[in-house]
């Protein structure tokens, strides 16, 4: 195939070929191939041409992902799939995305636990739960997790979220027992363990009445 013409558009640049064939290029790759009108292009080259092409749309698709927030790598993969990207060529883009260190799953589940407890006080349950959805590895939640998350901290976060709720609680007029059952479930609902609510009902003072 022969060249007819090669005209900039925007930010591309339309390459026309003799069978009637367009591409938009990126500029890069106009120069890297140094193609010119009249040049003769094989199937072969066109195929490479269109894979690089393809390479640094699906990688600026990612980078504005990623100047919008932090993600995982699994998160990366299936945003840039729902545009429909060629799977392979996506791989190829977080490779390159995490050797440059633009992604890095430890480095994500580091920040969104901390996040997870310093501005929404999510228990390790609901922490974790997270975590998998982002297609993070357990062996580096459960490495994170032990480093990051301290008992103290747990309880901490448990008590800021069961002291705000029993201020809503105690103005319906509701009994110490139906209290303390809304206040269960709502820490387990938030990813809070048996021995952590237990303590925070203690402290709360709503254990339940018993005769001796």
């Amino acid at each position: 195939m022969k060249i007819l013409d090669i005209v900039k558009k925007a930010n591309l640049y339309s390459v026309i070929f003799d069978n009637n064939n367009l591409y938009n290029l990126h500029l890069e790759i106009i120069i890297k191939n140094n193609l010119k009108i009249d040049d003769n292009i094989d199937d072969k080259l066109l195929k490479i041409i269109l894979e690089d092409n393809d390479f640094i749309n699906t990688k600026n698709s990612a980078l504005i992902f990623l100047a919008r927030r932090q993600h995982s790598r699994n998160e990366l993969f299936l945003k840039l799939m729902k545009k429909k990207y060629n799977k392979a060529i996506i791989e190829k883009v977080l490779n390159n995305l995490e050797h440059s260190g633009f992604i890095n799953d430890k480095e994500f589940t580091q920040n969104y636990i901390q996040e997870l407890l310093n501005k929404k006080h999510e228990g390790i349950n609901k922490i974790r739960n997270r975590l998998y959805t982002k297609g993070i590895k357990k062996e580096i939640i459960d490495e994170e997790l032990k480093n990051i998350i301290q008992p103290d901290n747990i309880l901490d976060n448990a008590l800021v979220l069961s002291k705000k709720k029993i201020k809503i609680l105690s103005k319906n007029n509701l009994s110490k027992d139906k209290i303390r059952q809304r206040i269960f479930s709502y820490l387990v609902s938030k990813g809070y363990n048996y021995e952590t609510i237990s303590e925070v009902i203690r402290i709360s003072k709503l254990e339940e009445n018993r005769d001796d």
